[in-house]
């Protein structure tokens, strides 16, 4: 095998790996005690949960790095998916503590680990932990 061949085709698999660091979860202030319950039901040492304002949602999100934002402002997540931020099928909706919030995964190095756990986070086993008062 070419050397220069198998350069290339190591840069390209290694770019397709994990980030390997920690989950980063960003939410409304409101929402952070239901989240850390939720998520330290999995395992909390690999994910962070950060809660902040709106602009500082936005600002986060359009950053990049593969991120899950849940908020109970809608416009936020729509203006993620419009400006291409985030996909179509990397966006659920929640019930937390009885009131709807949106929750989407942003493009990034960290996409596949955030997929898996908002799937986790909209499944019917992180509901319970999500809805309690």
């Amino acid at each position: 095998m070419d050397r220069r061949v198998f350069v290339f085709s190591a840069l390209a698999l290694s770019g397709c790996g994990l980030s390997g660091g920690p989950v980063t979860v960003v939410c409304d202030p409101d929402l952070t005690s239901n989240l850390a319950r939720a998520l330290a039901a999995r395992d909390a040492k690999a994910y962070r949960l950060e809660g902040l304002s709106p602009k500082g949602l936005l600002e986060r999100a359009e950053a990049g790095g593969g991120l899950i934002l849940v908020t109970a402002e809608p416009k936020l997540t729509d203006r993620l998916q419009r400006l291409g931020f985030a996909r179509l099928q990397n966006r659920w909706k929640l019930q937390v503590r009885g009131a709807p919030a949106h929750m989407i995964v942003t493009d990034g190095a960290g996409e596949a680990a955030a997929v898996h756990l908002a799937k986790w986070l909209a499944g019917e086993e992180a509901a319970p932990l999500l809805s309690a008062p």
